[in-house]
């Protein structure tokens, strides 16, 4: 009977009891990792960010408050990972309360609030609210590796992004993916080449001429040697126009444009390029409310 007893207690208590190694407490000091859109300057990610930092003082009581700092250029958080990289459209506001006990704000609570009022906040691309625990690093309740180098695999990412937004519990969700300057491809048309007298060699040579510049001339003075390089100015370079302007010369000497052998297709550049073992990767994040849903169960529903 009692054997009988232990084994009921132990089967119920694992079907329903959630082992959580570290949970969720209150803390002191809490990040927010700033987005803004692609191009935006130094001077106007700084006024952004003070929208935030007004807003994060709002909610905050004044004499729970130690402090609040702002770096713009970056929003690195994790002193033992690499670099996520730089961006004048990056920020990373970090909030300093009172040590638990000594204040009535609950970082929880707050937490809860804010990001209720970020949504509503135009003019950001994201903003990732991270507590700083103080319990070792064990990485995000979810973290999804998506390998490969199709551009599947930004539409995969994208439909468990969506799947995550949805799914009870989950409080944020981002990926690694960090939208860089935009790359102009050029469709080639070969017969159009081979009819005006010119190769693929010549084509790519001539772009990288006009943009990158030739090194013509350099001059030795008494303390320095100067470098005479042959380019676009850097308007000019700066400018679509120019490379659907370009003029190349061909085997006979006549000139042809190079938007009458190519087509010009834009699309998004990606800032920093992961790879593991030479296929890149995409990584999904997610936060969650760990009295919702635990981590367990979400990653088991993400991997059926």
């Amino acid at each position: 009977m009692f054997v009988t007893g232990y084994v009921a207690i132990l089967v119920f208590g694992a079907a329903t009891l959630r082992f959580n190694l570290y949970p969720e407490v209150d803390i002191d000091t809490v990040n927010f990792k700033v987005e803004l859109p692609e191009g935006a300057s130094f001077e106007y990610t700084t006024r952004k960010v003070l929208e935030l930092d007004q807003l994060v003082r709002s909610k905050v009581l004044e004499q729970d408050l130690l402090k609040i700092t702002a770096r713009i250029g970056h929003h690195d958080t994790d002193p033992y990972g690499s670099t996520e990289g730089r961006n004048p459209a990056w920020a990373l506001l970090t909030l300093y309360m009172r040590p638990q006990g000594e204040r009535e704000t609950n970082s929880n609570e707050l937490i809860a609030a804010l990001r209720e009022q970020i949504n509503i906040l135009e003019g950001f691309s994201s903003i990732i609210v991270e507590p700083l625990k103080d319990t070792p690093v064990a990485g995000k309740p979810v973290e999804l590796e998506i390998i490969g180098n199709d551009v599947v695999r930004f539409d995969l990412a994208d439909a468990v992004v969506d799947y995550l937004g949805e799914y009870p519990g989950v409080t944020e969700v981002w990926t690694s993916y960090k939208r860089g300057k935009d790359i102009v491809e050029l469709g080639l048309d070969h017969e159009k080449l081979a009819g005006r007298g010119l190769t693929v060699a010549d084509v790519t040579q001539s772009v990288r001429l006009a943009f990158d510049g030739s090194l013509v001339d350099e001059l030795q003075t008494v303390d320095e040697r100067i470098r005479y390089r042959l380019q676009f100015i850097a308007q000019a370079k700066g400018k679509m126009q120019t490379l659907q302007s370009l003029v190349l010369i061909n085997s006979q000497g006549l000139s042809v444009f190079l938007r009458d052998i190519a087509d010009f297709e834009i699309r998004p550049g990606e800032a920093a390029i992961k790879h593991y073992f030479g296929q890149r990767t995409l990584t999904i994040y997610a936060d969650i409310d760990r009295a919702l849903v635990s981590v367990e169960q979400i990653n088991q529903d993400i991997a059926q």
